[in-house]
């Protein structure tokens, strides 16, 4: 399909005229270098900020090839701050590395409003398989997983989130701690990777404060391609489409000593998007859908004391999403809530022969709609009508929302930790780690009650007429006086149900040192009540320091991660809802109930924990100053949760038959150097992942299903044969090959700080559904006599072949073809420059830049192909920043 870009959204800036703009803000004020201090080894650097008051979480820092951290990396809150984030969320930190797939569509020219985090897979599972951790504590959510996207705001269906519970602002992360491969037992709940963000602790030199105006950014400031068919002046409202856009970020906090041991941490951010769009109603106007991401965290600690530490840290973090359901849905706002609050209460004490530590913790977030109205209505539309007229050409005015919908999460954890002192002789050392861990889980859904109108001809008698001048009564009865009436009305009736859980897990683990090899054994068992299941997950870590000085190391591992039940308690949640249809003979007539429908159960059946088997081999040595890593990782994850077609008396059927298998090789090279003077100081990465992920199910079956969504089917037609369903390709997170290359950068004694990150995606194999054409069947062509039934009989016995199969039995077979991604590049850098610095404090601005080659690239992965989609172009940020 040929395209067009939009000329007033076109942001042309060659290269030539993005190393003079850099010029130009580099040269403005800028200072002769200073003087550096000299160091030891004769070469300089500038001055470092005392560790006790750099406000970041102690954490040990990354050591070049250190022996037990393989599968592990820390990425610190300079690289946090410098990350170009096109969403304002941290987990865009994780495009510098190529062991994260993330989803192809996150970056397109559709989406320029979005504020929610990108998806991403690490080590071929689910982005919804990861564990998503705030200071070591479960930030993950339940409820479905199809984003804030998703528009079906039907009476009968949920609304759905993303896969954390908060987003957290990327300003109050002092590091995120990455697992990959070798995760310690004391974390679980996950087949893919862990994400910990660490909330950072107040400065503790004296009172700092800061006020941040950043990422603003618009859609005249970027360069976007659509479909030629995409008008950007005047489009529709699909919520997948935004053309036009403008978004911000604003922060203010303080910090500092209250007393000689307590410290205190407040801070306030938000990240906001504004999307104008137009509907396609008759007359046709300009609305705006707005979405806000707020964060007030505050946080008391202790610091200065040797043996004890504990900190409290209480966050409020609401999204909303103000918008519209429908651009042809007259009187359709509606707002979309998610987010939450949390607290927090941390303690450690060390005592003499190890550490004690431990965290009790309280989150309530929540999935919600909010409407303005419970009623829909199907009017007759007409251009003649005195109501009913705003249709355009359609012959239906349709008008109202399905209702309120609120879903909240409400967990409580506690932990307790204890790390034993080092011990045993001096060529068997011992460092043994266990604790235990409780989690109860609530889980609540509650809707009101809701109405539909609509006409039936059916339920009339012969000759009744719904357009008649004669009608009188109200219109939220479903008449419009002297126009219309409406004889069919589906009553949805309210539902309060609630559903809980308890997890309960212990975990041990021993580090063995014997002279230069290492061997870390551990076990963790976890209990959930609402499966009734018991999981062990065996882990094993193994190192040789080759010559016993740190410089070579080879090491390898086995696993069992196994993922909380957690997302199939929930479908409880929707069982049984009951409609009441009814009808009337005329519009000053009662309505007359005729039918009561109550929705079959789900079910569950004996589900079991998801579970990956893992295991990895590879090495790291360090030379001339550069670490070099290769890791190749092999994942085998089962009893997946797939959604089937219901056997008899069940709406849908859960089971264990998802599958993946994921071989990947990862090489990375690292380099810091030194201060170069003029060249500044540089942190080096270049990371190459290639992989090969063959799943039985697409990524969009995988997604939680809520009561509207799509399931599974038993059977389709890929690539003309007659195939199980479980033999489709995944069609995103697969990338072949990755590689990125990032360049953290600081000159001037650190005035300046630039940061590059590259990235390459190398096109993979996608899945497109074809037409259903009869012509294309094998064997028999008659079309009807492909369908499957919902009770999910094999075709190959004859029950799905029977041509007599009511359609309102059965699901058609789908058609779909192998085709192939466009290769992906994205370089994108960051640049902070200290205007001023005074006693009085730093003045920051801040320029942003993404995609500078300015790539289009072909990125639709929706299963119907039906719409062309390329990557975000060029685009600039621009933000300014005081801390004194």
């Amino acid at each position: 399909m040929k395209t067009s870009i939009s000329h007033h959204q076109k942001l042309r800036l060659s290269p030539a005229a993005i190393t003079g703009l850099l010029l130009v803000v580099l040269s403005v004020g800028l200072p002769a270098a200073p003087s550096a201090s000299p160091t030891t080894s004769g070469t300089s650097k500038p001055a470092q900020t005392p560790a006790s008051s750099t406000g970041t979480d102690v954490i040990e820092r990354e050591v070049y090839a250190t022996r037990d951290q393989a599968g592990k990396f820390v990425i610190e809150q300079e690289t946090i701050s410098m990350t170009p984030s096109t969403t304002g969320t941290i987990e865009e930190v994780l495009r510098a590395r190529s062991v994260a797939q993330f989803d192809l569509n996150s970056r397109n020219s559709e989406l320029g409003g979005e504020i929610t985090p990108p998806r991403f897979s690490i080590r071929g599972g689910s982005y919804y398989a990861n564990n998503f951790m705030i200071n070591g504590v479960s930030n993950n959510n339940y409820f479905g997983q199809g984003g804030f996207l998703d528009t079906n705001v039907a009476a009968n269906s949920s609304p759905m989130g993303e896969a954390q519970a908060i987003f957290v602002n990327p300003d109050l992360i002092g590091a995120v701690v990455v697992y990959t491969d070798n995760v310690p037992v004391e974390y679980g709940g996950f087949t893919g990777g862990v994400f910990d963000a660490k909330i950072r602790d107040p400065k503790t030199d004296g009172f700092h404060a800061s006020l941040n105006f950043g990422n603003y950014t618009r859609d005249s400031w970027t360069s976007q391609k659509f479909a030629e068919s995409a008008d950007p002046e005047r489009t529709t409202n699909t919520n997948n489409h935004q053309p036009l856009f403008e978004r911000y970020s604003f922060s203010a906090s303080v910090e500092g000593p209250l007393t000689k041991n307590i410290a205190g941490f407040l801070s306030y951010s938000e990240v906001r998007s504004i999307v104008p769009v137009w509907d396609t109603l008759t007359p046709a106007s300009k609305f705006k859908n707005h979405s806000i991401n707020r964060n007030l965290l505050a946080k008391l600690t202790t610091y200065g004391l040797d043996d004890f530490h504990a900190a409290l840290t209480t966050t409020y973090a609401p999204y909303e999403r103000e918008w519209r359901a429908s651009s042809s849905r007259k009187g359709s706002p509606l707002t979309s809530e998610g987010g939450g609050y949390s607290a927090m209460l941390e303690v450690e004490k060390k005592l003499p022969f190890g550490k004690l530590s431990g965290d009790v913790s309280y989150r309530d977030s929540d999935i919600s709609r909010d409407t303005a109205t419970n009623k829909t209505f199907s009017w007759a539309n007409s251009a003649t009508n005195a109501y009913a007229n705003w249709g355009g050409s359609s012959a239906t005015a349709s008008e109202g929302n399905g209702g309120d919908y609120e879903q909240h999460q409400k967990t409580f954890a506690a932990n307790a930790k204890l790390a034993v002192v080092e011990f045993g002789p001096k060529y068997f050392r011992n460092n043994i780690t266990t604790g235990i861990q409780f989690k109860a889980i609530r889980m609540e859904r509650e809707t009101e009650d809701s109405l539909s109108f609509s006409w039936l001809a059916a339920n009339s008698p012969s000759g009744a007429n719904r357009m008649d001048p004669a009608s009188t009564g109200d219109k939220e009865n479903g008449v419009i006086t002297g126009e219309q009436w409406l004889n069919y009305l589906v009553f949805y009736g309210a539902s309060n149900k609630a559903v809980s859980q308890t997890e309960i897990a212990a975990y041990a683990e021993d580090k063995i040192k014997v002279e230069r090899f290492t061997a870390t054994a551990g076990i963790r068992v976890d209990h959930e009540t609402f499966l009734g299941t018991t999981a062990w997950s065996p882990r094993l870590a193994l190192n040789a320091d080759v010559l016993n000085n740190g410089i070579l190391n080879i090491f390898a591992g086995a696993a069992r991660y196994t993922q909380s039940g957690v997302p199939s308690f929930k479908y409880v949640l929707f069982n049984n809802r009951t409609q009441v249809r009814q009808r009337r003979a005329n519009y000053d007539a009662e309505w007359e109930p005729y039918q009561e429908v109550t929705s079959l159960p789900y079910n569950t059946g004996n589900l079991k924990a998801p579970h990956a088997d893992a295991f990895n081999l590879g090495a790291s040595t360090v030379w001339s100053g550069y670490v070099f890593r290769l890791d190749g990782s092999i994942r085998r994850h089962r009893d997946i949760i797939r959604s089937k077609p219901g056997s008899p008396g069940f709406t849908r059927e859960y089971l264990n038959s998802g599958k993946a298998d994921y071989k990947g090789v990862t090489f990375e090279i690292e380099k810091k150097t030194p201060d170069l003077g003029w060249a500044g100081q540089h942190n080096l990465l270049l990371s190459f992942t290639y992989a090969k992920t063959d799943s039985n199910s697409r990524e969009d079956y995988a997604m939680e299903e809520n009561e509207g969504g799509n399931f599974t089917p038993y059977f389709v037609i890929y690539n003309g044969e007659l195939a199980p369903s479980d033999n489709l390709p995944a069609t995103n997170f697969s990338t072949p090959l990755v590689v990125t290359f990032s360049d953290m950068a600081s000159f001037w004694g650190g005035r300046v700080r630039l940061y590059n990150t590259l990235r390459f995606e190398k096109g993979g194999d996608g899945l497109a559904q074809t037409s259903r054409d009869p012509s294309k069947l094998p064997g028999d062509p008659d079309y009807n006599k492909y369908y499957i039934l919902n009770d999910g009989r094999d075709p190959s016995q004859g029950g799905a072949y029977a041509s007599s199969i009511p359609t309102n039995q059965a699901r058609a077979v789908y058609f779909y073809t192998n085709r192939k991604y466009d290769n992906i590049i994205f370089w994108d850098m960051s640049l902070d420059y200290d205007v001023v610095q005074t006693r009085a404090g730093t003045l920051t601005l801040q320029l942003r830049l993404t995609n500078i080659l300015n790539r289009h690239d072909h990125v639709d992965t929706s299963i119907d192909a039906s719409g062309d989609i390329y990557t975000a172009g060029r685009q600039l940020y621009a933000g300014i920043q005081y801390k004194f």
